[in-house]
């Protein structure tokens, strides 16, 4: 038997008796429900830990060519604003992002970010961050 832990839900239930007390119960392994409420409480602290220290949060479809903000500064908001919803995501970064990057470093910005680089690096399964050079 291996040694990992185990969880268990236990209930009880008095049984009335005038002449001794007993009582009736089950017990439930709730491993899974508990690993699974771990999992959730970790991905919620590392979704505030990204919030707090970032401009915005993109979810990004990088064959299809969509993204949505998920979350956003005010000028990450403006700039969904005068986008618009539906702007395939290429054209978001090159018409709306690049030109907030410093001129020093947009072209290097725009190509780290483009589909094509960003499907590789997912693929290869590397991650690649932006640095900037000044």
């Amino acid at each position: 038997m291996d040694q990992e832990e185990t969880w268990i839900q236990l209930r009880m239930e008095p049984l009335p008796d005038n002449e001794e007390t007993t009582a009736i119960g089950t017990i439930r392994d709730v491993t899974q429900k508990v690993k699974e409420r771990h999992r959730q409480e970790e991905a919620s602290k590392l979704l505030t830990r990204m919030m707090d220290s970032t401009m915005a949060g993109l979810e990004i479809a990088l064959e299809e060519d969509t993204w949505r903000l998920l979350w956003g500064t005010q000028t990450y908001q403006d700039l969904l604003q005068r986008a618009g919803a539906h702007a395939p995501y290429s054209v978001f970064i090159r018409d709306y992002i690049g030109p907030t990057i410093h001129p020093r470093d947009r072209e290097q910005y725009c190509q780290s970010m483009e589909r094509s680089a960003l499907l590789s690096t997912f693929l290869a399964g590397v991650p690649r961050p932006f640095r900037s050079t000044g």
